[in-house]
């Protein structure tokens, strides 16, 4: 119970964006969103605003959505396990996502908006292994964020598509996690 309550104070406390991360958040969010969108401006070869936009408005709503779930899963866990998460956009990667759209006309969404820099959270750790940051609370960290984005996903899919009670197995979420490696199994 105190892990729960300890980590609830840490998302009140640390879990803010700064002004730099939600201007790269937005930058990415539109730049994710014009790379999706690029090659449905309109019906075949033919350019209509009005769908455009429409268009456009879609993949920014599934961009953000993605993102935002994608950076809560890691920010959280970084809190979890003593971290403070910084978002950081990578200019380079969103030209590298422009280029590859307009070269292949939207056929090929190439999209690397950003990473992240993890910032130590200073706390009372006597007795565990090599105090600071590692490579495996790195992956750890890393690795949150698609999870959640599929933890995420197969939520909505089950409440899109729901079973009856009596249906047994087919639990794809329970899958998923069986497959994940438990960190406290190293004995």
């Amino acid at each position: 119970m105190a892990e729960i309550l300890d980590l609830m104070d840490k998302i009140k406390m640390h879990y803010k964006f700064t002004q730099h991360e939600l201007r790269g958040l937005i930058i990415a969010i539109l730049v994710m969103a014009f790379v999706f969108s690029y090659d449905e401006w309109g019906p075949g070869s033919t350019f209509v605003f009005s769908v455009g936009i429409y268009n456009f408005f879609n993949a920014v709503l599934i961009a953000a959505l993605s993102i935002l779930v994608h950076d809560a899963g890691q920010r959280i866990w970084a809190l979890a396990i003593g971290y403070r998460l910084e978002f950081k956009m990578w200019y380079f990667g969103l030209i590298i996502s422009l280029v590859a759209a307009l070269i292949t006309k939207g056929s090929l969404p190439l999209i690397i908006p950003a990473g992240f820099m993890l910032h130590h959270l200073a706390g009372h750790r006597l007795g565990f292994f090599r105090y600071g940051i590692n490579y495996f609370g790195q992956a750890m960290v890393a690795l949150a964020g698609p999870l959640s984005n599929a933890d995420y996903f197969i939520e909505n899919i089950k409440r899109l598509f729901p079973q009856s009670p009596d249906t047994e197995g087919d639990n794809i979420q329970r899958d998923l996690y069986n497959h994940v490696p438990d960190s406290d199994s190293s004995s």
